[in-house]
């Protein structure tokens, strides 16, 4: 049986109440302050209490039942009721539908929900307050075993994004995403493809009949230039001359990635490279 008391030392009521324990496997009296200086209200907040304890054991206690069991206190407590929080498919759709991203962005954001909603299955329906931090922790495990550890941060950040709007909509209170451990792009190592992966790669595209990324390819196998410097190569760069047959005319960027470019997208100043190049290249 529910009772309430109430300290010397205080003015607020205290619920004692009966809850099954499942390690003990018995009944044990649980106390909790109320916050209440009504005797009234605090006995009937101790029976809904131990109500929900008896539902809890019995195995009744759905996530509805449980809000039900909230308001009530609430509505004894003379609060406002809490509402179900929608799912959060619900809510991404309506994000989604806003017109205040661009087109590009859109587009990106709809195919990042497309991998969010086909790692969860059925969990997506779930209301936005039931997703934990180990459960976005194994999403982030999924992108970083299938792509790379800036695409897979990508993902997140969508992620993370989603359960932002939950905080600012009142949904949840805190963002569950924010304690996913993410691996640093920086971190990751960045090496030159070697000779042999060159080949393979050529071979790959060859296949592919990818004549443009052959071309390419098959400058930087010829030059040992990095792609950037390739990407910059405009067809008045590559030239014939009867001494030394084709040349190709590269411009290396500076660490970074910046470079002094002219009229036509080449970089004007610094180092100039000069190399032959086989005529199927040219």
């Amino acid at each position: 049986m529910a009772t309430v008391f109430r300290r010397a030392s205080s003015d607020c009521w205290i619920a004692c109440y009966r809850v099954y324990d499942a390690q003990k496997g018995a009944w044990v009296w649980r106390q909790k302050g109320l916050g209440t200086t009504d005797k009234g209200k605090a006995t009937a907040m101790a029976v809904a209490l131990e109500g929900g304890a008896a539902e809890a054991k019995a195995g009744r206690m759905t996530r509805a039942r449980a809000l039900a069991l909230v308001n009530d206190i609430l509505k004894i407590s003379g609060l406002d009721a809490v509402t179900e929080s929608p799912s959060l498919a619900e809510m991404t759709a309506k994000l989604l539908a806003e017109k205040d991203v661009s087109e590009g962005t859109a587009r990106k954001y709809a195919a990042q929900w497309k991998s969010f909603r086909e790692w969860a299955g059925e969990m997506i329906t779930r209301p936005v307050d039931a997703w934990t931090a180990s459960e976005l922790d194994d999403y982030y495990r999924a992108m970083r075993a299938k792509h790379s550890a800036t695409t897979a941060n990508d993902h997140m950040r969508f992620v993370t994004g989603l359960f932002e709007r939950a905080v600012a909509y009142g949904y949840r209170t805190g963002n569950p995403a924010e304690a996913v451990n993410r691996v640093s792009s920086d971190i990751v190592e960045k090496r030159t493809f070697n000779r042999s992966q060159i080949a393979r790669l050529l071979r790959a595209m060859r296949r592919a009949r990818r004549r443009d990324w052959i071309a390419l390819t098959g400058l930087g196998w010829h030059t040992g230039h990095r792609l950037q410097d390739l990407l910059d190569v405009v067809p008045s760069r590559i030239q014939h001359n009867a001494d030394v047959g084709w040349t190709v005319e590269l411009h290396p960027r500076k660490k970074g990635g910046l470079k002094n470019s002219g009229d036509d997208g080449m970089a004007s100043k610094g180092r100039i490279v000069v190399l032959p190049i086989p005529a199927w290249v040219a």
